[in-house]
């Protein structure tokens, strides 16, 4: 048997937001988007009004989802939304904040 190599490319951008799911939800599967995007997509794909588009997207989710967990409180989230919201914390260089709410939830 041989084994053939396929190179899946990306020529274009899904919209991947849906009304009907969580902002949480929204903006992992963005972040998906923006992953396959990167991997597989073009330069010209990376660079188009598109790609500007969904990077605009996370942002704006992101901050919907930060906003809820604040209006909520970090103990009143469920134990998946605490997880993400104290990992896009670390990812971002926020230490005081992550040993901030970090200590909230423990």
């Amino acid at each position: 048997a041989t084994k053939t190599n396929t190179i899946i490319a990306k020529k274009t951008i899904d919209d991947v937001s849906n009304d009907k799911n969580s902002n949480l939800d929204n903006l992992l599967n963005l972040i998906e988007e923006k992953q396959n995007v990167n991997k597989y997509g073009s330069e010209k794909l990376k660079n188009s009004d598109e790609y500007k588009t969904l990077l605009n997207d996370i942002s704006s989710y992101k901050e919907k989802f930060n906003s809820e967990v604040s209006k909520k409180g970090i103990s009143n989230c469920s134990k998946r939304e605490q997880n993400y919201f104290l990992s896009f914390l670390k990812e971002e260089g926020k230490e005081t904040e992550y040993k901030k709410y970090s200590s909230q939830i423990k």
